[in-house]
């Protein structure tokens, strides 16, 4: 009788989320520092958005094929549609959602090794892939900050900023959901922020 074969370890598996604007990369890359690989779903999701075949045919079916140029997909065409239709935003998010969960669940068995990862997404709440994930971690930050980021960084509308925040949940939705909450309002440092969250982490996993 042939041997079984051994069951891979699962790292202990992190949601690091927060409205845009509210500095989440920037937290993301300091754990990074610390030795916590980080999966970013936005990054995922674009890759996908021009890769993976059967995205693309159903984007194509939804939006039409002038969508793509050069087999690239046309995200701010994307966006300037879907951020003001709530149901196409939705469509689409069926679309992407699981083409990237399992690009994560891929990413995440290359790292069984390890005691702990990360999964950089703005809806980590919205989609209920908390209900999946170890523990969460939420950046907030005040409305203006985020609206003044973000039309400094993208270039962007405030308009534009505000259609996006209004397809997400607010931060007083998100604070009662998370397990850590880091401020990132230019008040209190984030370095020690993120160190102690860390260490609250490593202890979590000793117990496990």
């Amino acid at each position: 009788m042939s041997k079984s074969s051994p069951i891979k370890s699962k790292p202990f598996e992190i949601g690091l989320t927060g409205g845009i604007g509210s500095g989440k990369s920037t937290v993301a890359r300091m754990f990074e520092i610390l030795g916590v690989p980080v999966f970013n779903a936005d990054l995922a999701g674009r890759e996908v958005l021009d890769t993976d075949l059967d995205v693309k045919s159903a984007v194509v079916q939804l939006f039409g094929a002038e969508v793509y140029q050069n087999g690239k997909a046309d995200r701010k065409a994307i966006a300037a549609v879907v951020f003001s239709d709530s149901e196409l935003r939705n469509k689409l998010n069926g679309i992407i959602h699981p083409a990237v969960g399992r690009a994560y669940h891929h990413w995440r068995d290359r790292h069984c090794d390890l005691p702990m990862v990360m999964k950089e997404s703005a809806l980590v709440f919205e989609t209920g892939i908390h209900a999946n994930l170890d523990a969460t971690v939420l950046v907030t930050a005040p409305v203006e900050v985020r609206i003044d980021r973000t039309t400094s960084r993208d270039g962007v509308k405030r308009a534009d900023v505000e259609a996006r925040m209004a397809a997400q949940l607010t931060d007083a939705e998100k604070i009662p959901l998370a397990d850590f909450i880091i401020e990132n309002h230019g008040s209190q440092a984030v370095i020690p922020q993120c160190l102690a969250i860390h260490q609250k982490l490593q202890d979590r996993i000793k117990l496990r």
